[in-house]
């Protein structure tokens, strides 16, 4: 039976040795600290799954801003510059349901095509945009 995402949330710690055992997998092991090379707070992702796919995540967005959101938790908390925050949907109309939920880190951009051809069904754009470092992506795949 397929587990189907149904909530992802960063979680904040002030040494490496803090990070939880449920982080979200990390495509080759690479490093899953979001804030890796910046400083500020380590910051890792986890997700919780269920088993029905009616109340499941369908997309996840990268928003990038200027201002601090109240109520929000910043996947860049600490390290200066603007804000990053996750947005999730449960709209169907907006993809299928999420059931594989991995971060990509790499050196190098990475296409929609390498994406298709790696099995991911959908993807974020790069967390990283605008402040460096590598390429930072949540991929995924459908039940």
């Amino acid at each position: 039976m397929t587990d189907w995402l149904n909530s992802l949330y960063p979680v904040y710690g002030d040494h490496e040795n803090e990070k939880p055992s449920n982080t979200i997998p990390v495509v080759d092991d690479k490093n899953g600290d979001i804030n890796a090379g910046f400083g500020g707070k380590y910051v890792w992702l986890v997700a919780n799954y269920i088993r029905d796919p009616q109340n499941c995540l369908h997309n996840i967005k990268i928003v990038v801003s200027d201002t601090e959101k109240p109520g929000q938790m910043d996947l860049t908390k600490g390290a200066g510059g603007q804000y990053r925050y996750l947005e999730t949907s449960t709209v169907a109309a907006e993809g299928f349901g999420i059931s594989n939920l991995k971060l990509l880190r790499s050196t190098d951009e990475v296409s929609s095509t390498d994406l298709r051809g790696l099995g991911y069904r959908g993807w974020t754009a790069d967390i990283n945009a605008g402040r460096g470092g590598d390429y930072l992506y949540l991929v995924w795949r459908n039940g």
